[in-house]
């Protein structure tokens, strides 16, 4: 799946996240916003060996806000990372900066 998939079918899940910025929402934005809403980035790993590229990953790390830990959000992108068979690892924390709940993901796509 490439990025531009991944984007499109998020967006599909009618959680809120920033199409200029996925990776964060400025500041000023978080205050107007009504949790749930997502940030999210990719990072590229590869796979090398005798100075030959195997394989390359996408690797995505995304942070589900809201302001308790929800479990109808969690439990929509869970189902599109198991129906698009991504592994991924999960996290909880509180951000008291914020004031929201932070549920973070790592899946590989």
């Amino acid at each position: 799946m490439t990025r531009e998939d991944f984007i499109s079918q998020i967006k599909s899940l009618n959680i809120y996240f920033d199409e200029d910025h996925p990776d964060h929402i400025e500041e000023k934005k978080v205050e107007s916003l009504q949790p749930p809403f997502l940030e999210f980035e990719f990072n590229e790993d590869e796979i090398r060996a005798d100075g030959i590229n195997y394989l390359e990953i996408q690797r995505v790390n995304l942070r589900l806000y809201s302001d308790s830990f929800t479990e109808q959000a969690e439990d929509t992108l869970e189902g599109f990372f198991i129906n698009n068979m991504f592994g991924f690892n999960k996290a909880k924390r509180f951000d008291s900066q914020i004031d929201l709940y932070e549920t973070d993901y790592d899946l590989t796509i």
